[in-house]
């Protein structure tokens, strides 16, 4: 429809013509979307070209246009020349439109993104700054575009060590949403998350878990029982719990994240089969589960095996995940047989050194009932075998005067 749109355009207005630009750019964004970057560029330099060569441009769709080029140059993972066509049309706004512009703002927020890949994390979040402040000004506090840049510097507060200024910033980020979106709607629920995320860095965990319900009842109720993000959100709690060591209830949240996300909606060739497995199987290990465990271990690996290949990276640690576990049940097996072995062992050498102790301190009557014999060089055996002769000899005489 769009390629049909462009050919009548070119037809009727002419290659040079601003509407056949917006053509070309809505061709562009839609080759974008399909993941087709290269023939996506080469559509916006073809508007960029046109609005160039109008003889009073309009500057704001120039700006675009260099915008989009960007855009796509970076999804490219080229992110230096993409900072580079950032920094243009920042220059370029800045001469038309002056400091206090929100397209100026969204220029500076752009160039932060980039620096953010790049991991220079403090000029990206100096970006950020500049960003609010103009949008502040321009737009209002209570202005989603705000919000979205709170957003920004939290996540960028959290990847440098910041959880409290990051937890922070999300609440502004909650209460604006809350305040524009209501309080059912996914980005509502995507705060919450974030939200719990930071109080679990920062060791809240009973608060985390409290936010991650919201989020849940949230993305069930707008988004239905099968939605992916809905059993991201069975995951997240799944995870807490598991913190919390109420395992029991983690591994029945990763059974329903299983069931739900994987098998009924993304179905038994998908990749995230293989991250639930490795879940479970984490539980199952923590609850003294091990043969469970590496039956899940097994599945992820077979999983991967099957989609992604035999040489990714997610299957190759899925492996040694598997041989770990064989190995490790192989020594707990062994490691069970010695104790038993070691316990039977200390069980008859208890027994065996309390006969003896028995023995030792009952050599009398073991000798009187025959069970003992002294040494004959033992002056006390002796002695006690003198005596008892004596004894026995009285009694003889005894009797024998009795009998007479």
């Amino acid at each position: 429809m769009l390629k049909k749109a462009l050919e009548i355009d070119l037809e009727a207005l002419g290659a040079d013509h601003v509407d056949v630009a917006m053509s070309y750019n809505n061709m562009a964004n839609a080759l974008d979307d399909l993941g087709d970057l290269e023939d996506a560029l080469t559509m916006h330099q073809k508007a960029l070209d046109i609005r160039l060569k109008t003889p009073e441009p309009n500057h704001a769709d120039v700006a675009v246009s260099y915008n989009n080029i960007a855009s796509v140059i970076l999804r490219q993972g080229k992110r230096k020349a993409a900072l580079a066509m950032y920094q243009k049309v920042l220059d370029f706004r800045l001469e038309v439109l002056g400091p206090n512009h929100a397209d100026v703002a969204m220029s500076y927020s752009n160039m932060a993104i980039v620096r953010t890949k790049q991991g220079k994390l403090k000029e990206a979040l100096s970006m950020h700054q500049k960003a609010l402040d103009i949008r502040l000004k321009a737009l209002g506090p209570d202005h989603i575009e705000v919000s979205n840049t709170y957003n920004n510097m939290a996540s960028i507060l959290d990847k440098v060590g910041k959880p409290e200024e990051a937890l922070a910033m999300y609440q502004k980020v909650l209460y604006i949403r809350l305040k524009v979106r209501g309080p059912y709607h996914r980005d509502v629920a995507d705060c919450y998350n974030r939200v719990a995320n930071s109080l679990h860095n920062l060791g809240k965990t009973e608060e985390a878990l409290t936010m991650h319900q919201k989020a849940l009842d949230i993305r069930w109720e707008t988004l239905g029982a099968n939605h992916a993000d809905v059993t991201k959100s069975f995951n997240n709690i799944a995870q807490v719990l598991g913190n919390l060591g109420k395992s029991e209830e983690a591994l029945a949240m990763n059974q329903n994240f299983l069931g739900v996300r994987w098998e009924k909606t993304l179905g038994p060739d998908h990749a995230d089969g293989t991250r639930t497995y490795s879940y479970m199987a984490s539980f199952l290990d923590f609850l003294w589960r091990p043969e469970d465990a590496r039956i899940r271990h097994n599945k992820a690996a077979e999983i991967a095996l099957r989609v992604l290949g035999p040489e990714h990276p997610s299957t190759v640690q899925h492996m040694k995940l598997v041989n770990f576990h064989i190995r490790l049940h192989k020594w707990k097996v062994f490691l069970f047989d010695l104790l038993g072995h070691f316990i039977s062992l200390l069980f008859a050498s208890v027994i065996t050194i309390t006969v003896i102790y028995w023995m030792i301190r009952n050599q009398n009557l073991m000798y009187m009932l025959g069970l003992w014999k002294y040494p004959k060089d033992d002056v006390r055996s002796r002695e006690l075998v003198d005596l008892v002769d004596t004894i026995v000899r009285k009694h003889e005489g005894k009797d024998s005067c009795d009998s007479n």
